[in-house]
């Protein structure tokens, strides 16, 4: 059997007020593209297929799109989604019973943990996909006991499905959580109280386990993978190869792993240099059509360095300054511009609201006048 392991799309994203869904569109392209050249048994995406639980109208109208240019491309690929944390439950899961007959299988709360979808391919080879989407403590708190960590409820999800497990057929899981031990970035929401790190080994009763929340493509253990995101969403993650995972799977047998590699409109990169270098060097002229954080010499500050290096950038997003050593600056060194996920992220709540355009700009601005009261008392 083979899948194609995806997650963390996000879709709706805005990355330093620069809006991200033209860049989506053309990488789940890329997504169908892969599923059309190679033969799959079925395509999974792990979770946080919105990034917000109230998606914007334009999101879901590119999730919508992507559905039907699938299922064009491919008319009989099963496609395997659970909600991730950034999901709402109840929505992504809208109409999943009428999804499920054009194979478009979507699970947004525990429920149905205990009913795999069961695939076969040509040769009679069967394969039971356990679906679990992200979850809350207390989702099982009906069971008779009261659960307060994000790793007992994942092994209380785990327990239920062990023992209907089919030793015949090959055992995969889908799930959405933080696998101890492996490696974040900075465009993971944050999660804190009860939703913690679980351990990798939970998932020992699968052949593989297609994990979602980490926005970083990688091995946890044997068997064991995070797919990572198709974009990065963070100057952390500039540099990283994004890819989705082709996985094929057999009963008794290690999974193997390749990876189908993403091109990203525009890469992210940092750079670093003097405001007249990076103006006119030649050498940094590639850069252009990339997703730039730029370090600027501090010497540069006083000349407006951010517009003046937009005219050659179009897509810087943010600039900060080095130290005299050549390091990064001090958390008190200026900053020509520093437009921040905060303030995005505040602006996108407020419109999810449904305030109007000019209520969502006077509470983002006072947003960001406590936001400055707050930074000048980190310093005083």
């Amino acid at each position: 059997m083979r899948i194609l392991h995806t997650s963390d799309w996000h879709l709706g994203r805005v990355l330093h007020e620069f809006p991200l869904l033209e860049d989506q569109r053309q990488v789940l392209g890329q997504v169908i593209a892969h599923c059309a050249a190679e033969p799959f048994d079925a395509l999974l995406v792990s979770g946080d297929v919105f990034d917000r639980s109230l998606a914007s109208e334009e999101a879901v109208r590119l999730w919508s799109g992507f559905l039907r240019d699938l299922r064009a491309a491919c008319p009989d690929l099963p496609l395997l989604v659970i909600a991730g944390n950034h999901d709402s439950a109840a929505r992504i899961a809208y109409a999943a019973d009428a999804l499920a007959l054009a194979r478009i299988h979507v699970r947004g709360g525990p429920d149905a943990l205990d009913a795999p979808v069961e695939i076969r391919d040509a040769s009679g080879a069967r394969m039971q996909v356990w679906m679990i989407p992200f979850l809350w403590a207390g989702d099982f708190d009906g069971d008779g006991g009261r659960i307060r960590t994000q790793e007992e409820t994942l092994a209380a999800a785990v327990e239920r499905i062990r023992p209907l497990q089919d030793p015949e057929a090959i055992q995969v899981a889908m799930a959405h959580c933080f696998a101890r031990g492996a490696s974040a970035s900075d465009s993971e929401r944050v999660l804190v109280g009860t939703a913690t790190d679980v351990e990798a080994s939970l998932f020992a009763s699968f052949d593989y386990a297609a994990l979602g929340h980490l926005h970083r493509g990688q091995r946890v253990l044997d068997g064991v993978w995070y797919a990572g995101s198709p974009l990065p969403y963070s100057f952390s993650e500039a540099g990283d190869a994004k890819a989705a995972l082709a996985v094929d799977l057999a009963r008794g047998r290690a999974p193997e792993v390749a990876r189908r590699p993403f091109h990203p409109p525009h890469p992210m990169k940092r750079l670093r240099g003097t405001l007249q270098d990076l103006l006119d060097d030649p050498v940094f002229a590639p850069h252009a059509d990339s997703f730039l954080e730029i370090a600027l010499d501090p010497r540069d500050a006083g000349a407006n360095p951010f517009a003046l290096l937009k005219q050659r950038f179009p897509f810087l997003l943010h600039l900060t300054y080095l130290d005299p050593e050549g390091g990064e600056a001090p958390p008190d060194a200026p900053v020509a511009e520093r437009a921040g996920d905060l303030l995005s992220d505040y602006r996108q709540f407020a419109a999810d609201l449904g305030l109007d355009a000019e209520a969502v700009e006077r509470r983002t601005a006072l947003a960001a006048s406590l936001a400055a009261d707050l930074a000048r008392l980190e310093t005083a």
